[in-house]
């Protein structure tokens, strides 16, 4: 079933084997005092097979993303990442992504 509010992306191989998914959000911010009216693109999940990276799926998947949510009137692109992944830290980090905030968390 296709939602708009969320946009799926696969990347294929010539044969066409999928390599890697995105699922994204559209995420409209409206009506929230000290913000502006935004609307993000959401990356829920982006994932490349493990025994195809390294071949830059992953930077095609994104740049295809960041292409996409230009072209549908988004302010930015944005994803969680979790502190202990350093090497999706690392690859986001050199894709141009920044650090925004921070989640905290005590365990009961």
């Amino acid at each position: 079933m296709a939602d708009e509010q969320k946009p799926i992306f696969v990347y294929e191989d010539e044969n066409g084997t999928v390599q890697g998914y995105a699922f994204c959000i559209y995420q409209i911010m409206q009506g929230i005092p000290a913000l502006f009216d935004r609307k993000v693109l959401y990356i829920d999940d982006l994932c490349v097979d493990a025994s195809q990276r390294g071949k830059k799926i992953g930077e095609k998947l994104y740049q295809y993303m960041v292409d996409f949510a230009k072209a549908n009137a988004c302010d930015s692109v944005t994803l969680h990442v979790w502190n202990d992944n350093q090497g999706a830290f690392r690859f986001y980090e050199r894709l141009g992504l920044e650090p925004l905030k921070t989640l905290m968390e005590q365990k009961l």
